[in-house]
């Protein structure tokens, strides 16, 4: 298998084993406005050396500190009939993703791109691995990196008041009651009394 393959539909751009992505998009001309010297047409071609692209963090809880679920790259796809950038479709696509679909094939039915060592930025393709959400969940659970309970950026409680919310619900106090005297919203405690929110905490 070689390292560098080229990406099952989108011409011009390749992965690597190690988990980077290239392309060999270039300018090859543009046409500007005699009048105003603006350029009205850029042609692109993909006959061009490699250049690797830089990848974007996909972040939850935080454009620039959230945690980091993803890594990704923007691709474009050409009109059939032009190589006018202006007229290309442009995707984001998971570098995780393009990974596997380029080595090891498309994601069969039901499964999902998963990281073997819980890091969402190694997308090496030893690192990677097709597997069911229920799996990659007890990934993030078995290395820390899952949003549950107090690790959400949404939490408004954490894992001991959830607890104690538990514990008077099963005392027969009503959701009314336990929000007052907790000083929490009562669509909170509704949450976890209907089973909706903080499933993993026991009391």
């Amino acid at each position: 298998m070689e390292d560098i393959m080229p990406i099952i539909g989108f011409p011009g751009y390749f992965a690597s084993k190690d988990g980077r992505i290239f392309s060999t998009w270039r300018r090859s001309s543009f046409e500007r406005n005699p009048a105003t010297g603006h350029i009205t047409r850029t042609t692109f071609s993909a006959d061009g050396a490699l250049k690797e692209l830089c990848p974007h963090p996909m972040r939850k809880g935080g454009k620039r500190t959230g945690k980091i679920l993803a890594t990704y790259v923007v691709l474009k796809l050409p009109a059939a009939d032009t190589n006018s950038r202006r007229k290309c479709k442009y995707r984001n696509r998971n570098i995780h993703q393009l990974i596997l679909e380029t080595f090891v094939g498309p994601c069969p039915e039901g499964l999902e791109a998963c990281h073997n060592d819980g890091n969402a930025e190694n997308n090496a393709l030893d690192n990677l691995r097709w597997d069911t959400k229920k799996s990659n969940q007890a990934d993030r659970v078995a290395h820390g990196t899952d949003c549950r309970g107090s690790k959400s950026p949404n939490a408004m409680i954490d894992e001991s008041i959830a607890a104690q919310i538990k514990r008077r619900l099963a005392d027969g106090l009503s959701r009314k009651m336990v929000a007052a005297e907790l000083n929490v919203s009562i669509h909170i405690v509704a949450d976890i009394k209907r089973n909706r929110a903080w499933r993993h905490v026991a009391i």
